[in-house]
């Protein structure tokens, strides 16, 4: 991936039998070391699913503000979002730190992990 490209992440559900579920999707991203430098969390999403039937949701970066460097991405859809309290009993499915992707290209060779955004002024 690219600094200051587009990035998305896609996740997939299926529902292994009909009903209501409610859903908060979870993506946290880690630098190498393990730090936590990324969480977003979508509002509550429910649906009525019929056994087997799927849905996806999407988060959308527009622009990837990590610079150069490797990361990995936790993945987790909760029954009940609570900041504070991440018990097992509130979530459907975690894949912690399952994936790993690398930033490539940093055209100004920073040695910080994160470009913020800003202005100089005078």
């Amino acid at each position: 991936f690219e600094v200051a490209k587009p990035f998305s992440v896609q996740i997939n559900i299926r529902a292994n039998e009909p009903g209501e579920y409610k859903c908060w999707f979870l993506i946290l991203i880690y630098g190498k070391d393990g730090r936590s430098l990324i969480r977003s969390v979508s509002n509550k999403n429910t649906y009525n699913l019929k056994k087997n039937e799927q849905k996806s949701m999407t988060v959308r970066y527009d622009k990837l503000l990590l610079n150069k460097g490797e990361y990995h991405i936790s993945i987790a859809i909760y029954k009940k979002w609570e900041p504070f309290d991440r018990n097992s009993r509130n979530w459907y499915e975690i894949l912690s730190r399952s994936i790993e992707f690398k930033v490539l290209n940093d055209p100004n060779n920073s040695p910080a992990v994160f470009s913020h955004p800003h202005v100089w002024t005078d």
